[in-house]
């Protein structure tokens, strides 16, 4: 087909597609790495996998609607048909190219400014790329099970607050009793009667009856009073589960930080064993040593492997925990790679305002509640009415009926009442209870937090500049053969093991920060 005017219009139009569809792409790319997913790889399989409907959906609907352009056959068709070929040609091509090539060069681009999550000179290939990228396409829920979200703690417990089955099934009980409570007033059900018949006489006579019965108005007010009170205590149980709920999330999630710092702390500590092995097998070679101490480093670095294997092992069982403590679908990572060194600590002096103590109060409230709108269904209940009679046809008979029900003998709402006076009885019982077992606690977690200081200040003043001192200078001695084996590995090893230690006690503050912010319900 000849080139045209109207074709020249239709690559000017399909220039425009082509290119926006690179701008969703490659801005979601974009995106994806601001969120905290820094392996390229990872974005590019998420990020096509995302966009593949955008970018399908703006090249079908230009394409289907230049379709009938590309068919004709009447009167213009020779200026339609190049500018429809034009598009839907182009649209296909540039579609392909826009979900395989240009993921590509965003991949080559970016390996200028980033470091690979590979091993040193493992370079993904194009083609390898673009298989990749064709079975994401394929089977997006492969892709799915390798990818990972990155959470702020705050990101984290929010989620939990709004997903987590707990507090869903207790808020839809709060809304329930506020429900109640709107609706406290309700009447008796109405009483109709109708007769029809010889009543009096041998003609036929007609009756009717109407009576509706109301309780006292103190009866609403203690049946509404109950309901928020109910409102309350439901209110104050969810404040308990979130209280709860993000003790074991802060816990669970800087015990993944941990193994995450442990895992960089493994990886250095392997890159300095490599080049250990390196010096012992040169030196076995040269015949310096005796090949016992390439041996000696060849354990050392098998049993860092090991080590490094275990810690990935529980860092995926805090991941399992984490996701099942947050009922989230995705896997997770913490976003810091770090655990936050130590802020002036909270102080927790008093159990009084734990949210488990305000729970019981509200608890209490309750059953005294409820025990007076039972005491309200024991008084009597008025009774107004109306009667009218037709006798014969010809007399009609008008009456206002008005009365009282009186309970007689021992109620439900009695047995009720007493009921909830043992309820808020044990109810009180318990709070005793739990209140003495908080004061212990909190005592044990103020010699805990004072302990943990004691060590922090020993290990940022005394201990760690000292492991940092041996660290820099053995290697070096070791090299120039002032330090034989033995003594070079006993001394790492020592470093080693301050630096965990050290990282230890971290985890140790944020655990009794945690726990603090549990005492004064801050979640």
């Amino acid at each position: 087909m000849p080139f045209s005017i109207s074709a020249g219009v239709g690559f000017i139009a399909l220039f425009g597609v082509a290119v926006l569809n690179g701008i969703v792409l490659i801005g979601y790319f974009n995106d994806l790495e601001e969120a905290g997913i820094r392996h390229r790889i990872r974005r590019i399989l998420r990020g096509t996998e995302v966009r593949l409907r955008p970018v399908l959906m703006t090249a079908a609907v230009a394409s289907l609607g230049f379709l009938p352009m590309a068919l004709s056959t009447g009167a213009g068709a020779e200026v339609q048909k190049p500018l429809a070929t034009v598009v839907i040609g182009g649209l296909l091509s540039a579609t392909a190219l826009t979900l395989f090539v240009l993921p590509v060069l965003y991949s080559w681009q970016g390996g200028r400014k980033e470091k690979k999550l590979k091993p040193p000179g493992r370079k993904p290939k194009a083609f390898a790329l673009g298989w990749l990228l064709l079975i994401s396409l394929a089977w997006p829920g492969v892709v799915s099970a390798q990818s990972y979200r990155e959470m702020s703690l705050r990101e984290a417990l929010d989620w939990a607050y709004a997903h987590h089955e707990s507090f869903l099934l207790t808020q839809n009980q709060v809304e329930q009793a506020q429900y109640q409570a709107r609706h406290a007033f309700t009447l008796e059900p109405l009483d109709v009667q109708f007769q029809f018949g010889n009543l009096n006489n041998a003609a036929t006579d007609m009756s009717m009856a109407l009576t509706q019965a109301f309780a006292l108005p103190g009866f609403y007010r203690q049946k509404k009073t109950f309901f928020e009170a109910q409102t309350r205590a439901g209110m104050a149980l969810m404040e308990r589960q979130k209280n709860e709920m993000a003790l074991a999330i802060k816990k669970a999630y800087f015990q993944w930080v941990f193994l995450r710092e442990k895992a960089d702390l493994l990886a250095a500590r392997d890159s300095l064993l490599q080049q250990l092995l390196r010096v012992a097998t040169l030196r076995e070679q040269t015949g310096e040593t005796s090949p016992l101490n390439t041996h000696r480093a060849t354990l050392e670095v098998l049993q860092l492997k090991r080590q490094k294997a275990e810690n990935q092992r529980e860092m995926s069982v805090q991941e399992a925990l984490l996701r099942q403590l947050l009922n989230h679908p995705d896997s997770l990572r913490p976003r810091l790679s770090r655990l936050p060194r130590p802020q002036e600590a909270l102080l927790a002096n008093s159990p009084q305002n734990h949210p488990d103590l305000l729970w019981f109060n509200h608890s209490i409230e309750v059953q005294q509640a409820q025990k007076a709108w039972f005491a309200a269904q024991r008084k009597p209940l008025l009774q107004a009415g109306y009667f009218n009679m037709r006798e014969g046809g010809t007399f009609n008979r008008h009456v206002m009926l008005a009365g009282i029900r009186v309970p007689l003998g021992r109620s439900e709402a009695r047995n009720a009442q007493e009921n909830a006076d043992r309820h808020a009885l044990l109810l009180s019982q318990e709070k005793a209870l739990r209140e003495r077992i908080l004061t212990q606690e909190l005592e044990q977690w103020q010699e805990k937090m004072a302990l943990n200081r004691q060590q922090r200040q020993y290990y940022e003043e005394e201990a760690l500049p000292l492991a940092r001192l041996i660290r820099d200078k053995t290697f070096e001695s070791y090299r120039l053969g002032d330090l034989d084996y033995g003594q070079f590995a006993q001394s790492r090893q020592e470093v080693f093991e301050v630096e965990n230690a050290y990282l230890r006690v971290l985890l140790d503050y944020q655990h009794l920060e945690a726990e603090a912010e549990y005492w004064q319900g801050i979640y």
